[in-house]
């Protein structure tokens, strides 16, 4: 699943995986992990299963199980490289994100982004 991260983090701004939050480079060069556009676009849905010929349904549930996956790992403390687009953990209810080197070069990201939108969600909400 990585792969098909990084290859459509080059070919538009941003990438959503279901339930997990968004990968966004900005014209500008930066990048960033926001967790809460996590809806399913389904640009990355119909990418995989254009990429390993199957079904939109079968590419949804692999990418629910690849979701799943992280979001389990991370509860647990873990960061995860996520290989050519950067590393993610998760401080209590926030997620951090630090752009791949690589991934700076290629997208011109900026190194380190982390981004806390709950109290805006909070002042939103009032």
């Amino acid at each position: 699943m990585d792969q098909y991260l990084q290859q459509l983090l080059s070919q538009q701004p941003r990438v959503i995986i279901p339930n997990l939050g968004a990968f966004i480079s900005s014209p500008e060069g930066g990048m960033m992990f926001n967790q809460y556009l996590n809806f399913d676009d389904n640009a990355l849905t119909a990418y995989v299963a254009q990429n390993e010929n199957i079904s939109e349904d079968e590419a949804r549930q692999r990418i629910a199980d690849y979701s799943n996956q992280l979001k389990q790992r991370l509860d647990s403390g873990e960061k995860i490289n996520i290989q050519g687009v950067g590393t993610l953990s998760k401080d209590g209810e926030i997620y951090n994100f630090e752009s791949d080197a690589n991934a700076a070069e290629t997208q011109s990201a900026q190194p380190t982004t982390t981004i806390d939108l709950s109290e805006a969600t909070k002042a939103d909400r009032k």
